[in-house]
């Protein structure tokens, strides 16, 4: 095998100025196929990173039922009775809940020696919060039970509040109307997710801000592998059974974020399968000029075949030699193509994408190069066939 792809070799190097204008078609092939694998990869990141991060895979539990009281006056919706411990409580004994937590946002500036940030999500949350949205600690330690238990004023704060803020250290104090809470961690950075900032965060125990009576949201986590139709269903059952001595005052709520965001992920899905098929074309005209140079090439080296015959090379090896050269063209422009064209998107996206998360993914590159080598082999497969079946006599013929 090492010899023919020797023979390809030296043939490619004999015919450098064909070789190299085969090799632009699949230059552009490839480059074509690596930019919009690696758009369709960070698409498709990006959105299943927001799905985590944002609490897209949640259910939430609200005393408005927001998918049938769209036009529900706002003293109504006053009138019922809040979402509390109670209702929190029965989610966490369900088996097919993992996370719950309690949720209220305060609408509040964050201050730290002398600095004020006006737009920042602060959440008083329970610890499972921090899980529920896949967060990870990049310094200290997150919300912990005895910090609810106590009612402490400790915080974890996002990698862009920290940035903002100046904060290197840890423990320090920051003031939240008036009140300084200890940070006692700060979030590992998530990068900017479908134009929301989920470093943009502050998070404190629930029971240091919550009053009896006051409404708050439930967010629940499902366990992996059950059904989100029947984990909804027990979730409806399980607040029903709390409420229904309320009568018309408690009813609530139950959104499945899955289900309202799905669009999303077929939007990525479909975008995805129309820059595959678009790519697929450019490599397709890039294996056709791979093909006619490989036929043209078979037909000028009749001679060639001849000899290599009658010196005892036989079929399948005169077949898999032309297969050599055309895989080793369709190589050489893939290299260069894939490169070229993952360099040029990940630019492209560091500069003009909003709330897309670019990464340095070796998938992309590594697909190109496989779809380039199976179309360099595919092409070469009647050049190679019609090489291999040259009879030695009438190829000598051409001497």
């Amino acid at each position: 095998m090492k010899e023919l792809f020797l023979f390809s070799l030296v043939d490619i190097k004999q015919h450098r100025l064909r070789s190299f204008l085969t090799t632009i078609s699949m230059i552009v092939g490839a480059f074509v196929l690596s930019f919009f694998l690696f758009l369709g990869d960070s698409i498709r990141y990006s959105i299943d990173k927001g799905f985590k991060v944002l609490g897209l895979s949640e259910f939430i539990v609200d005393r408005y039922d927001w998918e049938n009281e769209k036009t529900l006056k706002e003293s109504i919706i006053k009138r019922r009775m809040p979402i509390g411990t109670r209702e929190y409580k029965v989610l966490r004994k369900l088996e097919s809940i993992k996370y719950v937590s309690r949720v209220i946002e305060i609408d509040a500036p964050v201050e730290f020696n002398n600095k004020r940030l006006m737009d920042v999500d602060i959440f008083a949350v329970d610890p499972d919060f921090v899980r529920l949205r896949h967060y990870k600690i990049e310094k200290g330690r997150i919300l912990s039970f005895a910090d609810n238990l106590i009612h402490s004023r400790n915080c974890v704060i996002g990698y862009e509040v920290a940035k903002e803020l100046g904060i290197k250290r840890i423990p320090s104090y920051i003031f939240i109307k008036g009140r300084a809470y200890r940070v006692v961690g700060i979030l590992k950075k998530q990068g900017e997710v479908l134009e929301n900032k989920p470093d943009n965060v502050v998070f404190i125990p629930f029971n240091t801000v919550y009053v009896r009576g006051k409404s708050i949201l439930l967010h629940a986590f499902p366990k992996e592998k059950v059904s989100r139709g029947a984990v909804l269903k027990e979730v409806k059952m399980a607040i029903y059974r709390v409420r229904k001595q309320y009568g018309t005052l408690g009813r609530f709520g139950v959104v499945d974020m899955l289900e309202e965001f799905a669009s999303f992920k077929g939007v990525s899905a479909g975008v995805s399968y129309v820059f595959i098929s678009i790519s697929f074309i450019a490599l397709l005209i890039g294996g056709i000029g791979i093909m006619n140079v490989m036929i043209a090439s078979a037909r000028e080296r009749i001679h060639e075949i001849g000899i290599l015959k009658s010196l005892g090379m036989d079929e399948s090896e005169i077949f898999w030699m032309f297969i050599a050269e055309s895989i080793l063209l369709a190589l050489l422009g893939g290299i260069v193509g894939s490169v070229l064209g993952y360099g040029i998107s990940y630019v492209l996206l560091r500069i003009s994408a909003q709330g897309m998360i670019v990464r340095l993914a070796a998938r992309p590159i590594v697909l190109s190069l496989v779809f380039v080598v199976i179309t360099g082999f595919i092409a070469g497969l009647y050049p190679a066939y019609e090489a291999s079946r040259r009879e030695i006599i009438e190829a000598l013929r051409y001497l």
